[in-house]
This record gives structure tokens, C-alpha cells and sequence, in this order.
């Protein structure tokens, strides 16, 4: 008797065994074959975010092994910390889910822009696995030719009005900003609707005298009126790069008057340099996320994307997943006395 139970469980234990090296030994190919990936876009349809993250939708699967069927999701809500909080806690675990997240989430537990305290962020940014960004955005702050104002310098002279939807995007952020860091003089003005298209309607009826923050890939998309008549005056660059059609236009980062100034600067231009940052859990297996971040490498460099981005106007320009992850840790890195001016320069809290 004790020997057949002791058989039973030792057949037991080689079955698990046995069960598990198949597991380990499944190769990425097998695993996605006949599978189907989400992308979660933690905004609404129609926008910036989901015209990228659809984009990549359409042309990563046939470069992941095993050619999964990629089907895109909108889950907006609490500027994508909703999404981001899904898949970091809820979601599967297993590379079949994958976020497409505003660029400000990932700082939200260090920055506290969009909840009090950063305590609805219910994540570690630090264990997300990055797979990459098919964008690296310059936002360019700009106003109406009509205004007279041809130079940074004259917005810490002259107040302007400047529109902006809610505290938490871009435009209200970058125009605080440089309220306190450069001393401008900018009125901003909230509520109008989230789509773009508003804050051009805004600016044509001159209800709102320019933007603090706009890619060049939307203009040409919104306002391309605008920029044909010549109706635009760029006055200065947020990122670490000059944009290829703005070469006499100056990088707000060599305008800082010390280093301090441009660690502070560094840290919230961060977020454009990952501009449309794709994740997945930390738990996915090594060798998935490794085959994510070479399928989304290869879809950015395929021409099918490219023309079809090319149709829509969206700049293209990758930023593999290391990168992004290097942003991230660098932020991380901060010293706490620059954490607290990062915070005060762009939370509407402080």
C-alpha cells in the first residue's frame, strides 16, 4: 500500500515537473500563435494617443513570432492612470496585454500633476516593462502673428492669453511653467473641450491669443491653415532637440540660467521624449517582452507604417523601450530639492 501511494506521488510530482519544463520550453512563437494581444489606450478615440497607438496596432503583429491578431481598447479616464492602474494590478500578465499611456503617467507618483498627492497612482513606473515610442515630440509654445509678439523675451513683458482644456494637459502645464520658471506673463485660460480642433476654433476667433504647447505633427493635422498663411509665430522649443522644419527656432533649454534650471527642464521635457510610451506588465516573461521590443522596432521601420503615417501626418521617429526606461530612471534619480521644483513648476497644486 505505502508503496503504491509513494509510486502515485512520485508519478505526481514527474507529471508537474514535466508540466512545468513544458512551460518554461514553450518558445515566444508557440505562445502567441492563435492569440490575440490588447492594447489598452488610456484615452478616448480620436486623439492623439489612439491615432498612434492604432497605427501600431495595424502593423506589429505580423513582426511578433507566432503573428497575433492586435486589437486596440480605449480605457480613458483620470489621464490614463485609470488604464495604467488596470494593467499594472488587473490585466493578464502573460504579454497578451499591453498600455498605451499619456507621457505624464509614468512621473505621476514623483510629480503629482494629475491626482493629489499621486495617490490614485497605483503602479511602480519603475517595473514597467517599456516596449517603445513611435514618437519623440518637441511642444512648441507659439502665438498668433496678429499678437505683435515676435520673441520668447516679450512674453515676460507683454500678458498673453493662452487656451488650454483642463490643468492637467499639456498646454496648462507648460504655460505654468514657464510662468515660473521664465517669469512670462501668460493668462491661461481652461475649459475648452479636449479635441484640438477647439483650441484652434479659439485662437482663429481670437477668444485665446496662442498655445504653450502643440506638436508640429498636430498643427500640420489642425492647423494647417494656419501654418500655410503664415498666421503662426513660433516662439521656442520644449525638447532636447531642434525639430528638422524649425532650425532658427531656440530650444527652451538653453535659455535656463543654471544647471539647476536645466535638470529641472530635463526632467519635464522627459516626458516628451517618450511621447507615446507603449508598456507592458512587470511580470511578463523576459524573452516576450524582448520579442515585443524587436516586433515594435521592426513595425516603426516598416514601409506599410510609414506611408500610412505618412497619410495621417503623424511624425515618426522610434524610441526603443531601453530609452524610455532610461527616462524614467533618471527622473527617479532626481535629488528631492529638484523633485520639489520639478512639482512646483508644473502642479497646479503647489
Amino acid at each position: 500500500m505505502m508503496r503504491s501511494i509513494l509510486s502515485a506521488g512520485f508519478a505526481g510530482l514527474l507529471c508537474a515537473t514535466t508540466c512545468m519544463g513544458a512551460a518554461r520550453a514553450q518558445s515566444v512563437e508557440d505562445f502567441y500563435k492563435g492569440k490575440q494581444i490588447n492594447l489598452v489606450v488610456g484615452s478616448g478615440t480620436g486623439g492623439g494617443y489612439d491615432s498612434y497607438a492604432r497605427l501600431v496596432a495595424r502593423h506589429i503583429g505580423r513582426h511578433i513570432p507566432g503573428g497575433p491578431t492586435v486589437v486596440v481598447q480605449n480605457m480613458p479616464g483620470a489621464g490614463s492612470l485609470n488604464m495604467t492602474n488596470f494593467v499594472y494590478n488587473v490585466a493578464p500578465k502573460d504579454g497578451t496585454v499591453l498600455g498605451a499611456c499619456q507621457n505624464n503617467v509614468a512621473f505621476e507618483p514623483l510629480f503629482h500633476t494629475l491626482s493629489p498627492g499621486g495617490k490614485t497612482a497605483r503602479f511602480d513606473a519603475l517595473r514597467f516593462n517599456w516596449i517603445g515610442s513611435a514618437s519623440r515630440e518637441n511642444f512648441i509654445p507659439f502665438v498668433m502673428s496678429d499678437t505683435g509678439v515676435t520673441t520668447f523675451d516679450e512674453l515676460r513683458t507683454k500678458p498673453l492669453r493662452f487656451g488650454a482644456s483642463a490643468p492637467s494637459t499639456d498646454n496648462a502645464i507648460l504655460a505654468l511653467m514657464l510662468n515660473r520658471v521664465f517669469d512670462t506673463r501668460i493668462e491661461i485660460i481652461h475649459g475648452y473641450p479636449g479635441s484640438t480642433a477647439s483650441l484652434i476654433v479659439a485662437l482663429e476667433q481670437k477668444e485665446i491669443d496662442g498655445l504653450a504647447g502643440m506638436p508640429m505633427a498636430s498643427l500640420r493635422v489642425n492647423a494647417s491653415h494656419l501654418l500655410e498663411a503664415n498666421r503662426i509665430k513660433f516662439l521656442v522649443q520644449v525638447g532636447l532637440a531642434k525639430h528638422p522644419d524649425l532650425p532658427n527656432v531656440p530650444l527652451l533649454i538653453d535659455l535656463a540660467q543654471n544647471e539647476q534650471d536645466k535638470d529641472v527642464l530635463k526632467a519635464i521635457i522627459a516626458r516628451y521624449e517618450m511621447a507615446r510610451p507603449v508598456f507592458a506588465a512587470p511580470e511578463v516573461p523576459k524573452d516576450r517582452v524582448a520579442a515585443l521590443r524587436i516586433a515594435f522596432e521592426a513595425a516603426i521601420a516598416d514601409p506599410a507604417l510609414l506611408k500610412e503615417a505618412a497619410t495621417q501626418k503623424l511624425d515618426i521617429s522610434l524610441v526603443k523601450g531601453e530609452e524610455i526606461e532610461g527616462l524614467v530612471a533618471a527622473a527617479y534619480r532626481l535629488a528631492p530639492d529638484l523633485v520639489e521644483r520639478v512639482k512646483g513648476a508644473i502642479n497646479t497644486a503647489q
